[in-house]
């Protein structure tokens, strides 16, 4: 029943989110097929939600790919985010943030690397830049690597080389012919790992055994899990490049956290007086249609609300514990570090017994009241 409820909202979130996409100067697709030719150039974000993406030519912003079968083979000069079935990533990129079923990388990325799937294949002629995160079920990498690497499985199968520190963490690990680690390698596994003759693993080496991965940590880091929480990082991201020229988010958070109360009290009573109201207008004769609108702004209002609570929960913890570390205050204070942090951390939040549910509903609640200050001030503003 709760992954029934977790794909509805989902499916919720995606569609509240394409619709209004159409009127904003953002690149947008949302066909059975999305094809963008070779000649081709995006200047701006592309969005493309299709059953089948593949994409040839030049995306000079980011992109936010959702599909069954994605294949990109070409430059983009920001980050790829992309969720499906199957994808394959060529050309030369910023960051790539991908969750799948498979996952198959033959490019330079010039940023991060964080992938989630069942199967994720890293070609020899990969070439990451910046830190490597892999979450999967059966890993093969190869390629090279110029930062540090963290990589979770349950085989896993290294070739590459990997010139600073690798933490492993698997169930079963091999380490093939062509593998060189110029810095320290620990791995975590059920058994010494198999060397092929010719690697080269380097002098410090750290083994911990363990009898498998624990049950807990394979629901954490289930494919599915993360592919959730990618959706969701993709549509708090789309909905910020949507409204952040409309609304001061960053103001708005800082206002409501020295205002909480307040905004929890706004968020309690929107929550339980607005569908007391639509009730009373549906069963009368001239309020049916108000009591519809009301219903459907109710359902919007706990959509965007549920979206924004990881906002402020990454902001906060940007502000608090990082000092803003992880963004410029004075350029665009939202990013996808932000994203991240907040919905990962709200969602390990959720596996709290008992009491991890109530801190995600009072947060909520909290997140209504938010959105009630950002869109007051905003029309007050603009009066």
């Amino acid at each position: 029943m709760k992954n029934i409820k977790n794909k509805i909202l989902s499916l919720v979130i995606i569609y509240a989110l394409v619709t209004p996409m159409m009127m904003f100067a953002a690149t947008f697709s949302g066909t059975k097929n999305y094809f963008l030719p070779l000649n081709e150039i995006i200047n701006d974000n592309l969005y493309a939600v299709a059953e089948n993406v593949n994409i040839s030519g030049q995306i000079l912003g980011d992109s936010f790919l959702l599909g069954n079968t994605i294949f990109l083979n070409s430059t983009s000069s920001e980050d790829i985010i992309a969720a499906g079935g199957e994808i394959n990533i060529m050309g030369s990129s910023g960051d790539v943030i991908l969750a799948g079923d498979i996952l198959r990388i033959n490019s330079q990325v010039n940023g991060d690397l964080i992938l989630a799937a069942k199967l994720i294949d890293i070609t020899s002629e990969a070439l990451v830049k910046n830190s490597v995160i892999i979450y999967g079920e059966n890993i093969s990498v190869r390629g090279k690597f110029l930062d540090k690497a963290k990589i979770t499985g349950n085989s896993v199968f290294l070739d590459g080389v990997f010139d600073k520190d690798i933490i492993i963490n698997a169930n079963n690990v091999t380490f093939g012919k062509n593998i060189k680690i110029n810095g320290n390698l620990t791995y975590n596994a059920s058994e010494i790992a198999e060397v092929e003759s010719g690697a080269e693993l380097g002098s410090n080496i750290k083994f911990i055994q363990n009898d498998s991965i624990d049950k807990d940590d394979q629901k954490i880091l289930s494919w599915g899990f993360l592919l959730k929480i990618l959706i969701l990082i993709c549509s708090v991201l789309i909905l910020h490049h949507l409204f952040r020229n409309k609304f001061n988010i960053y103001t708005s958070v800082d206002f409501s956290y020295s205002n909480f109360g307040k905004s929890l009290s706004i968020g309690f009573l929107f929550l339980m007086l607005t569908p007391m109201l639509a009730i009373i207008l549906l069963i009368s004769v001239l309020g049916v249609w108000l009591g519809l609108i009301l219903i459907l702004l109710y359902v919007t209002c706990l959509v965007l609300a549920y979206l924004l609570t990881s906002v402020i929960v990454g902001m906060w913890l940007n502000k608090f514990l990082f000092k803003d570390r992880l963004s410029d205050v004075s350029k665009d204070i939202i990013n996808w570090k932000i994203v991240c942090l907040g919905v990962f951390i709200l969602e390990l939040i959720g596996f709290i017994p008992v009491i991890g549910w109530i801190i995600k509903f009072i947060l909520m609640i909290f997140s209504l009241g938010f959105l009630y200050n950002m869109i007051s001030n905003h029309i007050w503003l603009n009066k």
